[in-house]
């Protein structure tokens, strides 16, 4: 079996300076940026400089091991305004976040995204909440306050969906579409 693996470095390379001019002296908001691909997100975006990068997620811990992996790295060596606050994406205390600056970037990366999610009622109910209402609640609030860019994860379980966790990414990836017209 031949792999194949996607390299992004060259791309990196001829677009370095787009990049640049998206990105530095922006002000960015994260959703969703303690987990594996928010993190990663978050280190690739700090090489471009951008003025402020303000992280959002329910997990406390998350935030914390993020903030110090990111301190070891240097890459907040050149002193961004940056701050993390443990809140979920549907309370009123993210509506004052989200309110209370213009942000250049929106990236969501917020949603249940495993089929465990779906063992019982309780668990589906709060992952419809959390990837359903929770898109359409940011997708609302990005309009009110357009950002430059939005951006938003889905992944390959929405192609095609076989449960209820895929068909929720489907629809997210329906909404933010509808969007397009909108915002970029």
């Amino acid at each position: 079996i031949i792999k194949k693996y996607i390299n992004f470095d060259k791309d990196l390379k001829i677009f370095k300076n787009e990049l640049i001019n998206k990105i530095k002296s922006k002000k960015i908001l994260v959703i969703g940026g303690a987990g594996t691909i928010g993190t990663n997100y978050i280190k690739q975006v700090l090489k471009y400089k951008p003025a402020k990068i303000t992280v959002v997620d329910i997990n406390e811990n998350g935030l914390t091991e993020l903030t110090r992996d990111l301190r070891s790295s240097n890459l907040l060596d050149y002193k961004p305004e940056y701050t993390t606050y443990p809140v979920n994406l549907l309370s009123i205390i993210f509506d004052k976040i989200f309110k209370g600056e213009s942000w250049d970037i929106v990236a969501n990366f917020s949603a249940h995204k495993h089929v465990r999610s779906e063992k019982d009622r309780i668990s589906v109910e709060a992952l419809i909440k959390n990837n359903v209402y929770g898109a359409i609640k940011l997708l609302q609030l990005c309009e009110l306050n357009m950002p430059e860019h939005f951006f938003s994860v889905s992944t390959d379980k929405a192609a095609n969906p076989v449960n209820i966790m895929g068909a929720s990414k489907s629809l997210i990836e329906k909404l933010i579409l509808s969007y397009k017209d909108k915002f970029r």
